[in-house]
């Protein structure tokens, strides 16, 4: 019997010894092992009813929740590890000095976490829905989800981590550069160092930061990918990631895989975003905010690694 596309969320067995615990697809698997043989299986609306060699059984349970879709990723560095230029000495001072960054491999999202996705993680949790959820100019299924804290994108990836049993999470700002940078460490930009094309990607008429009228939403996330086959990492929403700020960080930051400054008042983002100037879109631009904040222009894509630990 294949295993269903499903997770059973607060599964008890109905009539016998309790069985509270959440059960995930892993102890579905052990249901339907060959030492516990299933013969046949039907679901009503408030139990799943299996049939096994020896016995029928009866399992109660709160919702069933489909397993979320693994996110299409993108294996960095290509090759395996490697060494890059990060920084920008035409940039903000905090963006100074450019010093040689090594990097174990990774992976980053081809996308950023989109409506959608997001909506999967409030269903199966009783996570806060972000600042503006459901507002008609941010309610696009395929749009980047916004208005999301650094807390919440951190809830988000453990949340994914457990359900799909890899390790998911947010990007450090090294490993967020390299890959907007799509292997060219001489770009200012994720396609050169000419603005202009932003049009057609960037939020349609807007150059400069936004004074006032209407919000302007952001594109759909699979609008134009660099040179890495990723997408957006220059515009649209401010990508949270793992890393404290500390503006004076890369005077003395580790040089391998580093993990950002001990504990500060701001966790790093990185991207432009929808409503900001053209120049908050390179590849070297840092930006902040204190982690509890949820802002229309913040969203987060995830990375994966083998292990990961934020700094606290």
């Amino acid at each position: 019997m294949s295993t269903w596309a499903a997770i059973l969320v607060g599964m008890r067995r109905v009539g016998r010894e309790s069985m509270d615990a959440t059960v995930t697809d892993t102890a579905w698997r052990t249901i339907t092992r060959s030492s516990f043989v299933v013969r046949n299986h039907a679901r009503d609306r408030n139990a799943v009813h299996v049939t096994t060699a020896s016995r029928p059984w009866r399992f109660a349970y709160t919702r069933l929740m489909a397993a979320p879709d693994p996110p299409l990723m993108c294996a960095l560095p290509p090759g395996g590890a490697t060494t890059f230029q990060m920084g920008d000495m035409r940039g903000r001072d905090d963006e100074k000095p450019v010093r040689k960054v090594t990097l174990a491999p990774y992976e980053i999202g081809v996308y950023p976490v989109s409506n959608d996705a997001y909506a999967r993680f409030l269903d199966d949790t009783a996570h806060e829905a972000p600042r503006y959820w459901g507002e008609s100019r941010f309610d696009v299924s395929d749009a980047p989800v916004c208005g999301v804290s650094w807390r919440d994108a951190v809830a988000y990836a453990r949340w994914l981590s457990d359900r799909l049993g890899r390790c998911f999470h947010l990007p450090t700002e090294a490993q967020r550069e390299f890959a907007a940078r799509g292997g060219h460490e001489d770009r200012s930009f994720p396609w050169g160092d000419d603005p202009l094309p932003m049009e057609g990607v960037y939020a349609p008429g807007l150059d400069g930061p936004l004074t006032g009228g209407p919000f302007r939403i952001a594109d759909p996330v699979a609008a134009g990918p660099n040179d890495f086959g990723v997408y957006h990492l220059a515009d649209n929403v401010h990508e949270w990631c793992a890393d404290y700020y500390d503006r004076g960080y890369y005077r003395e930051s580790e040089t391998d895989d580093p993990r950002g400054p001990a504990r500060t008042a701001r966790r790093a983002a990185r991207g432009g975003s929808w409503r900001h100037h053209v120049k908050y879109c390179r590849c070297a631009a840092r930006s902040s905010l204190a982690p509890d904040k949820r802002f229309a222009d913040f969203g987060f894509r995830l990375a994966a690694s083998d292990e990961f630990e934020y700094v606290w």
